[in-house]
This record gives C-alpha cells, sequence and structure tokens, in this order.
C-alpha cells in the first residue's frame, strides 16, 4: 500500500512538473508580429530582416519592397527574386523598375539593415563586384518572389 503512494505521488509530481514547464514556455516566448503578419485585406506581406519587408497589393503582380533609408525612391518595385543570407544581408532582383529614380530594365539591390545601407545598381558587374567586396565570393541564389510567399503562407516561416 505504502508503494502505491509513493509511485502515485511520484506520478502526480512528474505531471505537474511537466505542465508547470509547459506553461512557463508558453508564457515566455512572445512571437514578434513582425515575422508572423501575413498581411491585410488588402494586401499580402512576409517578413524579411526588420523592417524590410515585400509586400504586394490586391490585385497586382508587383510586389514591392520598401527601403529605410531616404536614399532612392523609397520603395523598390516590381521585385521578382530576393535573398537573405545569414541574418543580416537582403538581396534583391528587380525587373523593369526604378533606380534613383530612373526608369532601368532590371536592378540589383544589396540591403544590410544594421548598417542602415542599400545600395541599387543596374549592372550585374557591379552588383556581384560589390557582393565580392563584402566577402561574398560566389554570388547567392536568388529565389523567386512568388515561391517565397507561398512558402511563408502555407509554413508560417521561409526557408532561406
Amino acid at each position: 500500500m505504502m508503494r502505491h503512494k509513493a509511485i502515485s505521488f511520484s506520478i502526480a509530481l512528474l505531471c505537474l512538473t511537466i505542465v508547470s514547464c509547459e506553461q512557463k514556455m508558453t508564457t515566455t516566448v512572445k512571437k514578434d508580429e513582425f515575422y508572423t503578419g501575413k498581411g491585410g485585406w488588402d494586401y499580402a506581406r512576409f517578413p524579411l530582416i526588420k523592417p524590410y519587408e515585400a509586400r504586394l497589393v490586391a490585385g497586382f503582380d508587383n510586389w514591392i519592397v520598401r527601403l529605410d533609408s531616404t536614399s532612392y525612391d523609397g520603395t523598390v518595385p516590381n521585385v521578382k527574386s530576393l535573398n537573405i543570407i545569414g541574418d543580416s544581408l537582403i538581396i534583391l532582383y528587380s525587373k523593369n523598375t526604378l533606380l534613383d529614380g530612373l526608369p532601368t530594365k532590371q536592378s540589383w539591390y544589396v540591403i544590410l539593415p544594421a548598417r542602415r545601407i542599400e545600395k541599387g545598381f543596374k549592372n550585374h558587374e557591379d552588383y556581384t563586384s560589390y557582393l565580392d567586396s563584402l566577402g561574398i565570393l560566389q554570388e547567392p541564389k536568388l529565389l523567386d518572389i512568388h515561391l517565397v510567399n507561398k512558402d511563408f503562407q502555407h509554413n508560417d516561416r521561409i526557408n532561406w
């Protein structure tokens, strides 16, 4: 009888400990809305590196990325592909877009949020040379923006 009580007490104590740990984990982990928000009734969005995000207004096929600094035009319109390298570098490719306020057939952007650097290039060679200067000797793959959005909308995360 005493042995049965000891086993019951041990099981109850174990269950209480598990529940207590589980509650603590769920209450201490707070998700940042920036990284979980998917948009509103009239737009879709997915996060890049805070404060950067890609947005698509409903009814259009023109993804944009708003720039944080006052350089360029404030946004990169018509983004076709992008990638995040590590947790500090955003690269974008845009077609039939604007660069320095002027229309251009294509452009590449390198964004380093922590250093507040946003550089745009209309020449692929200048873009890859800049990546080289950052120590990125092999050009990173750019991912189709529609596939990245689909990944985020279905999985609540992006596998960069």
